[in-house]
């Protein structure tokens, strides 16, 4: 019998208007929370591929592709100008997952680049919370295709812009695992190479169990926002 990792039944808080003292709570407790209409107030709501390709055109950025094949975080780097990324995101959010699996040689993933460096015209549209703003600290911004799946890892909480995890979902739907250290530490091993150690060696959506029988053990939550 193929083994398999549990899946928690916690309930996650949703939290209205947190206060700073919320926030300071469940972050030093390492605790998730959800907030609840955080951008009701943004204008990013209004957000449309259009309005993007608007406003920052044939600017070339740094996407990521074929992060598996490539062995590299995230995929490999390649500068294209972001007309020819919101040509792929539009075809590829009309994809099932299944399809775009298959269609990697054409998947981009706009991921963690600093809004403040890459896109200052759209810094005006997103309101970070008091606390960040503090630390000078402005988001980052991500954008996959369908089926796009970030590799298991932990956060830092330094660098520019550096945050404990607070993720805003803008347009579509993600989906997250969580997997709390205190009881999950023996279930996964960092990878070694420099600058990979918050990654696990273990593929979650692929696990050899043969190889890391210990993953079998894992115990996560799952949230979709």
């Amino acid at each position: 019998k193929r083994p398999k990792m549990s899946k928690l039944d916690t309930e996650i808080p949703r939290i209205h208007n947190p206060t700073r003292e919320d926030y300071e709570k469940y972050i030093l407790a390492s605790q998730p929370m959800i907030v609840v209409d955080a951008v009701k107030d943004w204008n990013a709501r209004n957000w449309t591929s259009e309005y993007l390709a608007t406003q920052i055109g044939e600017r070339e950025i740094p996407l990521r592709q074929n992060y598996k094949e490539s062995g590299e975080w995230l995929g490999s780097t390649a500068e294209r100008p972001f007309s020819t990324f919101v040509r792929r995101w539009e075809a590829g959010r009309s994809a099932s997952s299944e399809e775009a699996k298959v269609d990697k040689e054409n998947s981009y993933y706009l991921a963690s680049l600093s809004i403040k460096k890459y896109f200052p015209e759209l810094e005006e549209d997103i309101i970070p919370p008091p606390h960040a703003v503090e630390q000078k600290k402005r988001g980052n911004l991500w954008i996959g295709m369908a089926g796009q799946i970030t590799p298991v890892h932990h956060d830092w909480s330094t660098g520019d812009p550096g945050m404990d995890g607070l993720h805003v979902v803008i347009l579509g739907h993600k989906r997250f695992k969580l997997f709390d250290p205190a009881i999950n530490a023996h279930c996964f091993k960092r990878k070694l190479d420099w600058g990979k150690f918050h990654q696990a060696q273990v593929d979650i959506d692929d696990p050899d169990f043969s190889k890391w029988p210990e993953y079998a053990e894992a115990k996560y939550i799952e949230v979709d926002l």
